[in-house]
């Protein structure tokens, strides 16, 4: 399966292009050694060269940052040690140490903290495209995905994403909370559902701790990514399927987006233009009804639901499947419900209440017995554009210390 295919380590890229803009710095500012009978042209280029050292070390701690989110500031000093021993560097060249490119460099730098803290949402995801433009143009197009190892497992990212690429690689992980409040809710004997498993990451660190998963991921090229990662990782409880999860069987559109992965969804029905882009394209896959899919499986101790917002039409078409889930773990963000799939949230609620009793929101140790409190804080977080990566409802009771 995996003949034919190439794949790229990541980390060992982006350490090659920080030590050629190093040396290419230190490359330009000796070009005044080789024009040192004109003063004149020496006078410009040390200006030019000041110039360069500022506008390179301003944009090195933005275009590191979207890799190691969060850390902005251990950039910048990494940034500044660097650009010291690049000086330090240039002494064995003839050439006297230079205080002012420190300063220079120094000076690049807390502009680019200050460009960072101060744009707006937009730019950085300007930004986040631009960067996924240059690793597309400077990669072949066999190329079909970065290769990263984190511990025992190993997962081929989409060559494009700026997102859960991004996390995997200098994060060490992606929703690494969600997945340990999973490995509290399942155990050997357990059989669970993935909805919108995407490359695998959840699927692949889960899949020793359950006795059998079902992984749906509707978008064929992410899906091609999940069956590879799960040889690599050499799964042999997972089964896979490549269509969506919907009401009926049919066919409907998918919103491609290569910059966010993750993001692709069901056409949505109002269509913002939030969604939509030059990156975004549309193409025709299967829809299958739930209940059809899974009407082999006696119990589901868990479901993972987290499909963009065909979160309220899988519902639909799995009201047999939900009668047997023990417990479901959704993802929920308004504009989703709103738009993608036009809903009411009193909809959403009285949909998902049939089925469960208890509620449970990590992020914010709310955990909720009462079918009135239940709907109040759905409503809240809804009026209030709350968004959650996964919000927990179940037939029985959760031990709460299992997720603090």
């Amino acid at each position: 399966m995996l003949k034919g295919i190439y794949f790229l380590r990541l980390k060992k890229i982006f350490i090659f292009l920080f030590l050629i803009s190093g040396f290419g710095i230190f490359y330009f500012s000796t070009i005044r050694n080789v024009i040192k009978s004109d003063h004149t042209i020496l006078a410009n280029i040390s200006i030019i060269d000041k110039l360069a050292h500022i506008l390179v070390y301003a944009l090195w701690p933005l275009f590191i940052y979207f890799f190691y989110e969060k850390k902005v500031y251990l950039i910048a000093t990494v940034c500044f040690v660097f650009s010291i021993a690049v000086e330090i560097l240039q002494i064995f060249i003839e050439r006297n140490f230079n205080f002012l490119d420190i300063i220079s460099n120094f000076i690049g730098i807390v502009i680019g903290i200050i460009i960072f803290k101060t744009i707006c949402k937009k730019m950085k995801i300007f930004i986040k495209k631009i960067i996924s433009y240059f690793i597309n143009f400077i990669f072949p197009s066999h190329v079909r995905g970065f290769l990263i190892q984190i511990d025992k497992f190993k997962f081929v990212c989409p060559i494009q994403d700026m997102e859960i690429t991004r996390q995997l690689l200098f994060q060490k992980g992606y929703e690494n909370k969600e997945i340990l409040i999973i490995q509290n809710l399942v155990n050997q004997d357990s059989e669970i559902i993935f909805l919108g498993a995407h490359i695998g990451v959840h699927v692949v660190r889960i899949a020793d701790k359950v006795k059998k998963i079902h992984a749906v991921e509707a978008n064929p090229y992410i899906y091609d990514l999940l069956k590879i990662n799960c040889q690599l990782n050499n799964l042999k409880n997972v089964e896979l399927y490549n269509f969506a999860i919907g009401e009926r069987d049919a066919k409907i559109q998918l919103l491609v987006n290569n910059v966010n992965t993750g993001g692709s969804k069901r056409e949505p029905i109002v269509k913002k233009k939030m969604y939509y882009d030059k990156d975004t394209k549309l193409i025709q896959i299967p829809l299958k009804k739930g209940d059809n899919i899974f009407e082999k499986i006696s119990e589901i101790d868990l479901m993972v639901m987290d499909i963009e917002g065909s979160e309220y039409f899988a519902l639909l078409g799995m009201k047999k499947t939900l009668q047997k889930t023990i417990t479901l773990i959704i993802e929920f963000i308004p504009h989703h419900l709103k738009n993608v799939s036009s809903i009411s949230i009193n909809e959403y609620i009285e949909l998902i209440t049939q089925y469960f009793n208890y509620l449970y929101i990590p992020s914010q140790k709310i955990y909720l017995d009462n079918y009135e409190q239940i709907k109040k804080t759905i409503e809240d977080m809804y009026y209030n554009n709350t968004n959650d990566n996964g919000i927990i409802f179940s037939k029985k009771k959760i031990k709460y210390k299992d997720f603090t």
